[in-house]
């Protein structure tokens, strides 16, 4: 099941400088035209302007700092540390770029580093609510749900209309299975921002763990009002239809998630699925096939074509896509089974009992683990 992402807030530190006449020598007047540029979006040649402001002051913080922002917009985070490390040298106060660094850092996915950095932030200024919000998120990253709803809870103290900070601190109480609790902060957010598309896909999202389906569709339907391009919206609704039995309505919201986004590879899979319960055997393989090429790491792809393949009896495929699902996830119960009835069928009784058994210790489906159970006395005669 897909969420809305997590928000990351960069706040751009920016100088404030006079009008400056002159020959545009100055380090102050390359600053500001490394701040209009970035301003406009031209973050290379931003950069070009904040370093010759750099050359004319090695000093000079705030330019430091927002080359640094230049940087982390072109996705260059490596960069973008340095230079708030230099920042930060300099003004060892300068919770913005503190912040920043922090924010480079939960980019690169290093979320205990970050965390590091917005701690400093906040005991700088205690009142930095985006700092403690961000916090938040790194927690959730290291699915420590309950600090991270701590620092949601004093981020929405900090600012009651947070919006980000209801969805998110709902995304952790969903995390944790409490989703009750996750509607009442998705409500709170949609309150405050009606037009907020993935408040109500995450919604949508808890209401489908709860069995809820009417409200699931009706919860993805206004997400995909309000973005008719919500590619997630689309996967999540189909994924409501196909758990509902409507398999061809789940089949055109795929149709639609793949037309969006042609590299979405569970879109694929979960079609094929769709598919594969209409017993359309050949077109299930096609998507399987499909979503493996985009992703071959997908275990669940190739399980999935092989139990395809298992019902049309092509047994040897339906082995090599098995070893294929264990090598990727080695707890994945049903590639086992998938492999033991194959075996069964080739009348290779110890290799399907030692996959029953494999099978057995690794589900927690009860109906087929009495299934499994059964194979294995009749194999066993």
């Amino acid at each position: 099941m897909h969420r809305g992402r997590l928000v990351l807030l960069l706040v751009f530190f920016l100088l404030v400088v006079g009008t400056l006449a002159g020959c545009g020598c100055s380090a102050e007047w390359r600053f500001k035209q490394g701040y209009k540029l970035a301003d406009q979006g031209r973050y290379n040649e931003a950069i070009e302007e904040y370093t010759k402001a750099i050359r004319l002051d090695y000093h000079y913080a705030e330019a430091y700092v927002d080359r640094g922002n230049a940087y982390f917009a072109l996705g260059q985070f490596g960069k973008a540390i340095r230079d708030y490390n230099e920042a930060i040298r300099l003004n060892p106060d300068d919770g913005e770029a503190g912040y920043n660094r922090g924010n480079a850092y939960f980019a690169l996915g290093q979320f205990e580093r970050a965390i590091e950095d917005y701690d400093q932030v906040i005991r700088l200024n205690p009142q930095y609510g985006e700092a403690g919000y961000n916090r938040g998120n790194a927690y959730v990253a290291l699915g420590q749900f309950e600090r991270a709803i701590e620092d949601y809870d004093a981020a929405i103290r900090l600012n009651p209309q947070y919006a980000e900070a209801y969805v998110n601190r709902g995304s952790a109480y969903f995390d944790m299975g409490q989703f009750e609790r996750a509607i009442e902060d998705y409500d709170e957010a949609i309150s405050l921002d009606h037009h907020y598309a993935e408040a109500y896909v995450d919604r949508g999202n808890a209401y489908f763990a709860l069995g809820q389906f009417e409200r699931v569709i009706k919860d993805y339907d206004e997400s995909i009002y309000l973005n008719s391009r919500y590619v997630d919206a689309y996967y999540n609704r189909g994924n409501a239809f196909f758990d509902m039995g409507r398999f061809e309505r789940a089949m055109e919201d795929y149709d639609e998630a793949i037309r969006l986004d042609p590299q979405y590879a569970e879109a694929y899979v979960n079609r094929g699925n769709a598919y594969f319960n209409l017993g359309q055997f050949a077109r299930s393989i096609e998507d399987y096939s499909a979503a493996i090429e985009l992703d071959p790491s997908l275990a669940r792809a190739f399980v999935n074509r092989s139990l395809t393949y298992l019902n049309k009896g092509q047994n040897d495929l339906t082995i090599a896509d098995s070893n294929k699902a264990i090598r990727l996830d080695p707890d994945l119960a049903e590639a086992y089974g998938n492999r033991a009835f194959a075996y069964k069928e080739q009348g290779d009784k110890a290799k399907a009992i030692a996959d029953f058994e494999n099978f057995i210790s690794l589900t927690d489906n009860p109906h087929w683990s009495a299934l499994a159970k059964r194979e294995i006395e009749e194999l066993s005669k």
